[in-house]
This record gives C-alpha cells, structure tokens and sequence, in this order.
C-alpha cells in the first residue's frame, strides 16, 4: 500500500470515528498534531515524525466498541468498565495490523498508555521499556484529553493540565517529551 493509500484509508477510519464518536475523532488529529510536532522539536527524523502523527491519528480507534457511556463517565471505571475501556488497546492494534500502516506504530500505540512508574497498563512498562514513540503519544493524549471539550465535565484550565504534566514528569512522563511539549505550546515547535 502507498503513502496515498494509507492516508486514504486513515480518512475512511476518521470518518467512521467522527461519525461514531463526534469529539473523539477531532481529539485524535489534536494528539496526532502535537505527537508530530514534539517528535520535530526532539529532533526525530521525518520518517519516525511521520509515524506520529499516524499514531496518533488511530492511537484510540478501538474506543469505537467501547460504549459511549463509558468513555464519558465521571465517577470511577468499575473493573468491568475498566477492563473495556484497556481492551481499546488490542482492538487498536487489530484494526492497524489489518492495514498496511508502519508496522512501527504498533509499539507506540501498545504503550501509550504505559507510565514511567509503572502504573500504567497493560503491561505495567517501566522507564526505558516504553518506547519513546510512546512516551510522546502519552504526553500529548493526556494533554489533550486534560484540556479538551472531548471529555466533557473535565476539561481542566490549560494551567492546571501543565502544573499535573510538571508534577508528574519523570514519575508518570518523559521529562523532556513533556518540556518538548511545552516548547511546541509556545509556539517554539510548530511548523
């Protein structure tokens, strides 16, 4: 499959996310755009930049079978719920093995819910485990989730989002992915 091929195919998947979860599918081009642009002010080369912003386009494409309920709830994720919401992982990584997308996206889309700490799932990955391809996925989905209207009732200040990502780089997140981040926010990063 060509370069054309796959954006064609990712334009079909976002359609169908779009139309099946509204906000979720505008939420993934945000992460895909800051995935890129982080990936530009570490330095990455364009093909691993290019992988980014594919990874982040379908990084939570099998939210689709979750239900929207769920996905929206504001109190806490029971064990069931919980375990519906982790097996978005393995159907995302179906849906980009069924394609010819990079092989390369698998691992970051496999991680990006993994935490330098371990607390993440769903292999409890620590530190250097985590492929830094994921670790720029993390950073920029939780950015975005923190202080986007795709969760409604969540949405933190941009303020709060950037005092929990400090607070937190080096324990959950890559310190320099997430001073990466910052410089991008600036403006610093973007194209």
């Amino acid at each position: 499959m060509t370069v054309n091929d796959n954006f064609e195919w990712v334009t079909r998947v976002l359609t169908g996310m779009i139309d099946a979860r509204g906000q979720h599918a505008r939420e993934a081009q945000g992460v895909a755009q800051l995935a890129r642009n982080i990936g530009r002010e570490l330095g990455l080369s364009d093909v691993v930049v290019g992988n980014l912003w594919l990874a982040g386009i379908v990084h939570d494409i099998g939210e689709g079978t979750v239900p929207a309920e769920i996905l929206g709830k504001m109190a806490l994720l029971d064990r069931h719920e919980r375990n519906l919401v982790e097996a978005h992982i393995e159907l995302s990584l179906r849906t980009v093995d069924e394609s010819s997308l990079p092989h390369e996206l698998s691992r970051a889309l496999a991680q990006h819910h993994e935490r330098l700490n371990g607390t993440g799932h769903p292999r409890q990955l620590r530190g250097d485990q985590i492929v830094l391809e994921a670790r720029i996925l993390a950073v920029a989905d939780v950015f975005s989730a923190l202080s986007s209207v795709a969760t409604p009732g969540s949405v933190l200040p941009e303020e709060a989002v950037r005092i929990h990502l400090v607070q937190n780089a080096g324990l959950l997140y890559d310190r320099a992915v997430v001073d990466a981040l910052f410089k991008v926010i600036k403006g610093t990063g973007d194209e």
